[in-house]
């Protein structure tokens, strides 16, 4: 393997595409890149059958778990049915394809080769996000096996580098992101996650999620995904005449979300147009100046606006 394969399978986007083999859509490259620094936080919004669970949340456990020695990746979704049934059929079809060392139970994993794990668990039970933290790397856990990088750098030398770091990363992947309460978010937030990744088809222009996008947006990367930018969904005649369907006869409000990766728009009996709400909080306003001129608030939120709207 030559130094700019290895540069490629260090980024996550690399990776999916060159050791997965996964052809990326261009907001897919984006967001995975996105997650490649150190203290990353992401928040995406995505339409309906996006391919975010299957594509995204796949890849992202992967190359941590390959990447990272002595890394922990913790995911969250709203139910055990869901991890058990969507997340995890896909991790242990893609573990016995990448080699030995890999092993997936019941919402768990490792890879003995680069001693990672995975815990995953519903956020029903917030209770389990308290207590993770980066893992430690010690110079015993990365020689012999454990070196990456075996057969291009001698283990000694690999230890002397990678011993120098006193952390590895930890990954925290939160799919389905509308669902968890603020409980979980706040837990979260004890972890001081490496990287964090918040996932989700919008719900209520209310809750932790909306607020990624939001008022606290200075804090996140945002992005915004369309049905238009998922060609197996719009190229596709089928599913794009079904998609047409539902935009012609759903509830506008269900449309917004389902196809246009949007948070609802007020309902009855509210006093505040949340659309206004949510510009305001963003960052992205004009504000009146002493000398009495408009001049523009730059903020990360600006700087940071969805790239698919």
């Amino acid at each position: 393997m030559d130094l700019e394969t290895l540069k490629l399978l260090a980024e996550p986007d690399g990776y999916a595409r060159v050791r997965l083999g996964i052809g990326l859509y261009p907001w897919q490259t984006a967001v995975l890149r996105a997650l490649s620094p150190r203290g990353s936080r992401v928040a995406v919004r995505t339409c309906n059958e996006s391919g975010k669970t299957s594509t995204l949340v796949l890849a992202l456990i992967l190359w941590h778990m390959e990447t990272f020695v002595g890394s922990l990746t913790v995911t969250t979704s709203g139910s055990y049915r869901q991890i058990k049934d969507q997340l995890f059929p896909h991790l242990q079809n893609w573990g016995g394809r990448l080699g030995e060392g890999w092993e997936f139970g019941d919402c768990w994993g490792k890879n003995r080769l680069t001693g990672s794990r995975l815990v995953s668990f519903s956020t029903d039970n917030p209770g389990k996000a308290e207590g993770w933290h980066e893992p430690p790397r010690l110079p015993g856990e990365i020689v012999g096996r454990s070196n990456p990088l075996a057969g291009l750098c001698a283990d000694a030398d690999w230890a002397e580098m990678a011993g120098a770091a006193s952390k590895s990363s930890l990954l925290l992947i939160m799919d389905e992101a509308k669902t968890p309460p603020a409980s979980l978010y706040e837990a979260f937030e004890r972890c001081h996650a490496t990287r964090w990744v918040n996932l989700s088809s919008p719900g209520p222009s209310h809750g932790a999620f909306y607020d990624c996008f939001t008022k606290h947006a200075k804090r996140w990367q945002t992005f915004q995904v369309r049905a238009m930018d998922c060609p197996h969904l719009w190229d596709d005649p089928a599913k794009r005449a079904e998609i047409e369907g539902q935009i012609a006869s759903l509830r506008p409000e269900l449309v917004q979300s389902m196809i246009y990766g949007e948070f609802m728009p007020a309902g009855a009996g509210q006093v505040f147009d949340m659309h206004a709400v949510a510009a305001a909080m963003s960052g992205n306003v004009a504000l009146v100046g002493v000398t009495g001129h408009f001049k523009t608030s730059h903020s990360r939120a600006v700087q940071n606006q969805p790239l698919f709207v």
